[in-house]
């Protein structure tokens, strides 16, 4: 198949290919499904929202919802890591980090990213849940968590253990200075090749 660009929509999914007109909606599905990430990687289609995470295999033809071991249903952001195959994590509302090695069949919870919402009082203000996770960046084994009313977590470790990064305090009304970053992230991506230069809107 040509280029496939993938769009989440709260109105489901649309998959759109780009021919000699542009870009063209090729079809949409999921109709109805409200949806907030969506990554494609080696064949297969992720798609997350307030009901968990599905995916499809033949570009959105048909889907399973893949929930096992995913405690918080409502997915805020899908990311995979490029370098390694079936390695792919979701971030969550209230804030939460699963991490699949079999192309999103079971997840697994790290617990610390659940602790530490719990010991700095994570917060949002829209909603009764405790901080959301609202972008995933990866290089190399070094990956970063942004954390709305927050902060940024990150690991050293391919994602085995996390730890709120170095500047970022925890507790959710802190605000930016010189040498601290600001509780209240809503993405993260490293810029250019060495993983600890990072941008952090």
């Amino acid at each position: 198949m040509n280029e496939l660009l993938t769009i989440a929509t709260a109105k489901g999914l649309y998959l759109a290919q780009l021919g000699a007109a542009g870009w063209q909606t090729w079809r949409h599905t999921l109709v109805g499904v409200p949806l907030t990430a969506v990554i494609a990687r080696e064949g297969f289609i992720l798609a997350g929202g307030p009901e968990g995470i599905w995916r499809s295999g033949d570009y959105g033809a048909n889907w399973t919802q893949v929930n096992e071991g995913l405690a918080e249903r409502h997915v805020r952001w899908l990311a995979y890591h490029p370098d390694i195959s079936d390695f792919e994590l979701a971030g969550t509302e209230p804030a939460g980090l699963f991490i699949s090695h079999n192309g999103g069949d079971q997840w697994q919870a790290r617990p610390e990213v659940a602790q530490l919402r719990d010991r700095h009082n994570w917060y949002l203000p829209y909603s009764p849940a405790a901080g959301a996770i609202r972008g995933l960046a990866v290089r190399g084994d070094h990956l970063y968590a942004a954390v709305e009313v927050g902060g940024l977590l990150r690991s050293v470790d391919r994602g085995a253990s996390w730890q709120l990064a170095g500047g970022s305090s925890g507790p959710p009304g802190h605000r930016g200075t010189a040498d601290q970053i600001d509780a209240d992230i809503h993405d993260i991506v490293v810029a250019g090749q060495n993983p600890l230069h990072l941008l952090a809107p």
